[in-house]
């Protein structure tokens, strides 16, 4: 009898082991999915952003450049889940370097071309040879990702604003091939707190923690970054708990509206110290609950759409951006007006985006291959994106 019970007993913690591991797994499936709606929810609100400073609408998206911690947050959570069991296997750094740099930077180098042929169409026909050679120069800093120090609230890379984030990323993959991979997951809690506290510190001194890409805090935008990445790497390393538990699961639809929301935040409506509670837990918080979000069946595809769509949009936006306020109508002020550029320049943006992402980047993924058409390498550069195996 005794011997019944214990098989029975036995019997029911396999059911029950094999029911959680079914779930686990279910999650991982659905989590990927969510974090490329994210991606694309994130882009959108990185848009509308962009939209209100430069066509002086500051009510447009005001917290949307939260989106960016979000993105250096994802970035290491996919990047370990990616590549981290190859390099902890043996894989080279270098090898990892060539397969960042081909995800990275062809579109990267397009969205850098694209602002500065709008600079150039800026100038006119009629302007003289030196400001010809003024663009030439600040696209080879481009191209090479180096910063141009100017004044305090210029941007360090005039043709195309957003580089300053790939620039970050660039460093923060860096330092995780060489560094950040071999660290415990204590070193790496503690490097994550050091990180934190220098944001604090920062902001207690007065430094704005959402606005980057200019001179005076590019250092500053360069620890969120490695926040942000390290609180990633930190999510990967307790994915599984975080799956088992599932405290903060919610529906795929919730999550993105809830996202839209904070991001919709005026920035004057929020209270002081918001963007440093924002960057060291919402965008962490975000990240957490895309992890574990729960979807329906038919989600998948206009999830893949948005992941498809935004890292193009992200790279590409600025530049159309450049172009609408400086060929802004007279009557730009009028609401009517303000709104119908904002719209214009958000679908010009798009479309440039989708003929970027489903036309020219198969293309560019295929001059950088060897031994594949472009079909197989957009199939194994998504598989790589959504982090659909562990191993990937």
């Amino acid at each position: 009898m005794r011997s019944i019970t214990t098989v029975s007993k036995i019997e029911f913690l396999q059911k029950i082991k094999l029911r959680a591991q079914s779930r686990r797994m279910a999650l991982q499936h659905e989590r990927y999915v969510a974090l490329d709606a994210l991606r694309g929810i994130s882009s959108i609100a990185v848009v509308l952003f962009h939209c209100g400073i430069y066509l002086h609408d500051p009510s447009v998206m005001g917290h949307g450049s939260l989106a960016v911690d979000v993105f250096f947050v994802m970035s290491g959570f996919v990047v370990d889940r990616a590549y981290g069991a190859r390099l902890r296997s043996g894989w080279s750094s270098r090898a990892f370097a060539a397969a960042r740099f081909k995800r990275l930077y062809p579109l990267y180098a397009a969205g850098t071309l694209l602002g500065a042929s709008c600079f150039a169409v800026m100038l006119g026909p009629h302007a003289d040879l030196a400001s010809y050679l003024a663009i030439g120069a600040l696209l080879l800093c481009a191209a090479l990702l180096i910063p141009i120090p100017r004044d305090d609230t210029k941007a360090v890379f005039p043709l195309n604003g957003p580089s300053w984030s790939l620039m970050a990323e660039a460093v923060v993959n860096v330092l995780y091939a060489i560094i950040l991979r071999r660290l415990s997951k204590a070193t790496l809690f503690v490097v994550t707190c050091v990180a934190a506290c220098a944001l604090g510190g920062a902001r207690a001194a007065g430094y704005p923690l959402l606005l980057g890409g200019q001179t005076a805090t590019l250092w500053l935008d360069l620890i969120r970054a490695a926040f942000g990445f390290s609180v990633g790497l930190l999510l990967a390393a307790h994915v599984n708990e975080i799956c088992s538990t599932a405290v903060l699961t919610v529906r795929l639809p919730a999550l993105l509206l809830i996202c839209a929301i904070i991001y919709a935040v005026p920035a004057d409506a929020a209270p002081a110290w918001a963007d440093l509670i924002a960057v060291l837990l919402v965008s962490p918080a975000i990240v957490a609950a895309a992890i574990t979000s729960r979807r329906n069946y038919g989600e998948e595809r206009w999830c893949s759409v948005l992941g498809r769509l935004s890292y193009p949009l992200y790279i590409v936006h600025m530049p159309v951006l450049y172009m609408a306020s400086t060929y802004a109508p007279a009557n730009a002020e009028l609401p009517s007006v303000r709104v119908a550029m904002i719209l214009g320049s958000s679908l010009v943006s798009l479309g440039i985006a989708a003929c970027l992402s489903w036309w020219v980047e198969p293309h560019l993924l295929q001059a950088t291959s060897e031994g594949r058409t472009p079909d197989d390498e957009v199939v194994a550069y998504r598989a790589t994106l959504v982090c659909t195996s562990p191993t990937r």
